[in-house]
C-alpha cells in the first residue's frame, strides 16, 4: 500500500504568508511543524510508503521533507485528476490511500480507524471517499450525500440555509478530498468515464523521464492533458463508491478565516511579540516577532511578512486569491 501525498497547490488563498516558491503547505503554521510534515506522519503511522505529486519548482522542499519518497515532477499543474492517474500508471499493482498535503488533521486516531477501513474497501475494489462529519453549517465545502458508506448524491457548496438543511438530516457530510482505490479500479474507472483523461495522462507517463526515484512528465504532453479534478472526471461518476464517514478533527485550512477558528479554538498563542487591541476585538493577528496595536477596529485578519501586510475582514478571506491574481499581473515579485 502506498500513500498518495498531492503537493501541487499554491495555496493562493494564504498570501502574504505563502508565496509560489513556498506555498501553504511548507510552511510552519503549528508549532514549527509544517503541514506536509504532519501528512508524511500521518503516512508514516500507517506503515505505507510514500509517493508525493508536487509542482517542479517545489522538488527542493520534497527533497528536504521526503527524501526517501517517489517524487512525481508535473512540469505544469492540472489539478488532481492526472496527478492521481501518473501514480497509478507508474504503481499499477498497488493500492492507494491519496491525502492532500496542506490538510489540518487534529485526531490521529480517527484518521487511522478511517483509513484503515477505506483500505479495506478499496482492496475489495471499490473507489473510496472520505465523509467528514459536518462541526457547523460551512458554506466553502462541497457535501457527500450517504447512508451508511452507500452514497446517494454530491452537492456543490450550498448556500447557509442549504448548508442548516443538509446538517439537520444526518445523512451530509463534508468531502474531504480523501480517496483510497486500488490502481487497478482507479485506471479501469477513468477509462470509463473520462477516456480523454486515460489516453493523454497514459502517454505522458509512457514519455515521462523516470529514475529509480522520480518520474518527470514532459511539459508538453502535461499541457495535453485536462486539467480536472478527481472528483469531477470519476468519484462523481463511477458506480463503485463507498464513502468512509470518518472524525478526525480535520480543516482544509482553505483561508486565514479558517486558520484563525483552528488558533482560537484550541487557544493558541498569536504569532505576534504582542497584541494590543483598545476598543476593539476579535481581531487575529499572524505578524510574528511584531508589536502590533488595534484602535477601534473589530473583526480583522492582520497577517504581517517582512514584505507585505495583508488586513481583511473576517469572513472575506476567501477573496484574497483575487489579491493575488492581481499582485501576479501588477507587482509579480511580492507573489514568488
Amino acid at each position: 500500500m502506498k500513500v498518495l501525498i498531492l503537493s501541487g497547490g499554491g495555496g493562493e488563498r494564504f498570501w502574504p504568508l505563502s508565496r509560489q516558491t513556498k506555498p501553504k503547505q511548507f510552511l510552519p503554521i503549528f508549532g514549527g511543524k509544517t503541514l506536509f510534515e504532519d501528512a508524511l506522519e500521518r503516512a508514516d503511522a500507517l506503515g505505507a510508503e510514500v509517493v508525493v505529486a508536487t509542482n517542479a519548482k517545489h522538488t527542493h522542499w520534497i527533497q528536504q521533507f521526503a527524501p526517501n519518497a517517489f517524487q512525481i515532477h508535473e512540469p505544469v499543474g492540472r489539478n488532481t485528476a492526472p496527478a492521481v492517474a501518473l501514480a497509478c500508471f507508474q504503481f499499477p499493482t498497488e493500492t492507494f490511500l491519496v491525502l492532500p498535503s496542506d490538510h489540518l488533521i487534529r485526531y490521529r486516531d480517527g484518521f487511522l480507524n478511517a483509513s484503515n477501513r477505506a483500505i479495506e474497501l478499496a482492496e475489495q475494489g471499490f473507489l473510496v471517499t472520505f465523509g467528514l462529519t459536518p462541526d457547523y453549517p460551512e458554506t466553502g465545502y462541497g457535501y457527500i450525500e450517504a447512508e451508511g458508506e452507500s452514497v446517494h448524491s454530491f452537492k456543490e457548496k450550498p448556500t447557509f440555509e442549504t448548508a442548516q438543511e443538509y446538517i439537520s438530516t444526518g445523512r451530509y457530510y463534508w468531502n474531504a478530498g480523501m480517496f483510497a482505490f486500488s490502481a487497478q479500479t482507479f485506471l479501469e474507472e477513468c477509462q470509463k468515464h473520462a477516456p480523454a483523461l486515460y489516453e493523454t495522462t497514459k502517454t505522458a507517463w509512457e514519455k515521462a523521464q523516470k529514475t529509480e526515484q522520480v518520474l518527470a512528465p514532459l511539459e508538453n504532453d502535461m499541457k495535453e492533458i485536462p486539467s480536472i479534478s478527481i472528483d469531477y472526471a470519476v468519484i462523481e461518476k463511477t458506480d463503485r463508491l463507498r464513502m468512509v464517514p470518518a472524525s478526525m478533527g480535520w480543516s482544509d485550512l482553505g483561508s486565514f478565516d479558517a486558520l484563525a477558528d483552528e488558533y482560537e479554538k484550541n487557544d493558541l498563542p498569536l504569532e505576534t511579540e504582542r497584541l494590543v487591541q483598545i476598543d476593539g476585538e476579535n481581531n487575529f493577528v499572524f505578524a510574528p516577532g511584531t508589536v502590533v496595536a488595534t484602535v477601534g477596529v473589530s473583526n480583522l485578519l492582520i497577517i504581517q511578512t517582512p514584505d507585505a501586510l495583508l488586513v481583511c475582514e473576517k469572513g472575506k478571506s476567501q477573496q484574497v486569491r483575487a489579491v493575488m491574481e492581481d499582485l501576479k499581473l501588477n507587482l509579480p515579485s511580492i507573489t514568488q
